[in-house]
């Protein structure tokens, strides 16, 4: 969700399944929103941002934990409004309880759907 020239709002929606040592697997669902700058314009655009959202888990025990997370990462335009992107979320799972922590390392096209300036 384009803010500006400077800003991005971005919703996400994550899955996450692993299987503790000795225990079934746990599946969590992942809703959270990032708030990200990038303090260039232009082709290449690096970034940073921090947000908040929920581990839910989606088998296992019930009830779900509040998780945040700082971002890191790179856009790239190829074409118009279409690119690609890598990018690192480093995410503590319950920071006010058992404090968990995970490191999410992903890329991935991307299209702008707001209006370019």
């Amino acid at each position: 969700l384009p803010t500006g020239s400077k800003f991005v709002i971005e919703p996400g929606l994550g899955f996450l399944r692993y299987k503790p040592q000795g225990e079934s697997r746990l599946n969590y669902i992942l809703p959270e929103v990032s708030f990200q700058f990038f303090p260039s314009s232009g082709p290449v655009r690096p970034y940073g941002g921090a947000g908040l959202g929920l581990a839910e888990f989606a088998s296992g025990p019930s009830g779900g934990r509040g998780t945040v997370h700082a971002v890191a990462g790179m856009r790239l335009t190829i074409a118009g409004r279409f690119g690609v992107r890598g990018e690192a979320r480093y995410r503590v799972y319950d920071p006010l309880g058992s404090a968990g922590t995970m490191l999410d390392v992903e890329g991935g096209g991307s299209v702008e759907l707001g209006r370019r300036e």
